[in-house]
């Protein structure tokens, strides 16, 4: 292990691929720049979350056999969400929030069964969430502030039971809000704010506010009719 976290340390994380045998790192809290540095393959957990990372996310990252957590985020990474990921069968957790990635979420994140928690708030992604309904294993799925588009579609709903938290607020997702939601029985947070919804809240998702659902927000002050929302924007 490698544990260097909140330490004020500056400059280029060096390359890190010859130490074949490290299995975590933690350089999360400091202030290092530049790119993202060569890792070793055997790699389980990597922390480098809130630096002053730049540039892109290697594709090579997607082809570390053994990785369960990657946290990258709130750096100022520029890049689109590489395809190789798709190959990392044992993620659990994937935290790539506050950078600067585009494009959209790759087909191949649809082979991230054992995820639980996605986070990729506050970038400029693009497309539909297509992807991110066949990773069954989801409890946390954060995408707000990004420009996700298309709509909701039913298979959220049939698919995602795990979740407790869907963040999908301040994107450019239409049409209605469907009824299928209200089989996600285990939602403590629901937000759908700042999009282009329409319609009225069905009564089943209206329903989640009497189990679990204690924070549920939609556009209910315009476009939006919600007579179970615990706030409105």
């Amino acid at each position: 292990v490698l544990y260097l976290d909140e330490n004020a340390l500056e400059g280029v994380i060096p390359g890190l691929s010859d130490l074949t045998n490290l299995a975590d790192l933690r350089l999360r809290d400091n202030k290092f720049e530049g790119h993202l540095p060569a890792l070793p393959k055997r790699l389980q957990l990597v922390y480098l979350d809130n630096n002053f990372l730049t540039g892109s996310l290697p594709s090579s990252y997607g082809y570390m056999p053994f990785l369960t957590e990657l946290h990258i985020h709130h750096n100022m990474i520029e890049s689109t969400l590489p395809r190789s990921f798709g190959n990392l069968e044992d993620l659990t957790i994937l935290y790539l929030d506050h950078n600067r990635f585009s494009s959209s979420v790759p087909s191949s994140f649809a082979k991230l069964t054992d995820l639980k928690a996605l986070y990729l708030s506050d970038n400029s992604i693009t497309g539909t969430i297509e992807p991110i309904v066949n990773m069954t294993d989801l409890e946390h799925l954060r995408l707000s502030n990004n420009a996700f588009s298309g709509t909701l579609g039913g298979d959220l709903g049939n698919s995602l039971f795990k979740l407790e938290d869907l963040y999908l607020d301040h994107n450019s997702i239409h049409g209605h809000i469907p009824a299928t939601l209200g089989a996600l029985g285990r939602l403590r947070n629901l937000r759908l704010e700042g999009n282009a919804l329409t319609g009225k809240v069905p009564g089943r998702v209206c329903g989640l506010t009497s189990d679990l659902l204690q924070n549920f927000v939609t556009d209910c002050l315009s476009e939006v009719e919600c007579r179970c929302c615990t706030a409105c924007a």
